[in-house]
Parts: structure tokens; sequence; C-alpha cells
């Protein structure tokens, strides 16, 4: 298998929730890593129509598929935790490195009216090939 092949060695999930949390965290996408060396996690974020809201995406992990606590700054590729705000339309991405199996996002703050959606990309494949 060549070096160059991403087609065989990543998995990519996609996460699609309807509204930003409004006061309360929300813990999304909780992934398995098992059988992946790395994970991606990509947020993208419409705007909100409340003006002064926020929302700060942060991984966390675990190793069970609850109770997971934020990762520490050593196990982030990236910003660790990333505050968007309301008028913010983009993506931001954030990589994971630790040893815990199960990893997730957690997203605080916004409106109900901003909409965001998660993409999970597993990356390093231990064993070859994933499916």
């Amino acid at each position: 298998m060549s070096v160059r092949d991403l087609h065989n060695t990543m998995k990519y999930t996609g996460f699609v929730s309807s509204n930003s949390p409004a006061t309360t965290a929300a813990t999304n996408a909780v992934t398995d890593r098992q059988g992946f060396a790395a994970i991606e996690f990509i947020v993208t974020k419409t705007a909100n129509t409340v003006t002064a809201a926020t929302v700060i995406v942060a991984i966390q992990s675990g190793t069970a598929t609850s109770a997971h606590g934020l990762a520490t700054t050593s196990e982030v590729l990236g910003n660790g935790s990333t505050t968007l705000t309301a008028t913010l339309v983009g993506t931001v991405k954030i990589g994971y490195i630790g040893l815990d199996r199960y990893v997730s996002v957690r997203i605080t703050g916004g409106d109900a009216t901003g909409r965001y959606g998660i993409t999970v990309v597993r990356g390093a494949a231990i064993k070859q090939p994933q499916s």
C-alpha cells in the first residue's frame, strides 16, 4: 500500500447537530479510536443571530464512552479549546494524539440559532487497510 494512499488508511465520520447548546455544555461526536493512532475533529459553525453569543469547542477524552474529561495540552494538536464568536462562520480543526481510546468534542455556549456540524477523521491506521 502506498504511503500516499489516504483512501485506505483513514476513516471519516460525520455528525450534525441542528443547534448549538444554549447555556449548557454538550458532548458530541463520541468516537472510538481503536485501530488508529490519531484523530482530527473538524467543526463547522454557522452564524448565530444573537450577536453576543460565543461557542467554545474543546476536546475531551476517556477510557469509556461517557464521563470524558478535557484533554490536556500535550494530548491536543492545535488549540485545545477554541472560541468562535457569534458572527464568525467557519471551520476549526483540533487534533488528538493522547492515549485514551474514546474522544469527543465538547461544545459550550452559543444560542439556539447557531448550527454546527462535526467531521471526525481517524488517521495513522495501526493496522491496514481500514474499512
